[in-house]
């Protein structure tokens, strides 16, 4: 099964410190989240695992792109036609390479 890719962070109209800010509680209750997980002789619930583990990663994907934004590195926003238009090129680029 294929990832699906994750389209580059849009750049944010708030300012870098409150960025900054989001981005620290985000870590902060990511490192509570993992922490939770409790740990001992029982095998874990295959499910519970498999959806911690997603809850997790969604978590910093999100740090991620809070970074991006808060360094300056995320694209600018575009319009929606913009958007249409490269997603178009992106597939008819794909299609090419097949």
């Amino acid at each position: 099964m294929r990832r699906p890719t994750r389209a580059a962070p849009v750049a944010s109209p708030l300012p870098k410190e409150t960025l900054d800010a989001a981005m620290l509680r985000v870590a902060g209750d990511y490192a509570a989240f993992v922490a939770s997980w409790p740990r001992g002789e029982a095998v874990p619930d295959p499910k519970a695992f498999a959806a911690h583990q997603a809850a997790a990663r969604a978590a910093l994907a999100h740090m991620q792109e809070l970074a991006a934004m808060s360094a300056g590195d995320a694209k600018p926003a575009e319009s929606e036609e913009e958007g249409v238009l490269s997603r178009m090129r992106e597939e008819m680029a794909k299609e090419g390479d097949g």
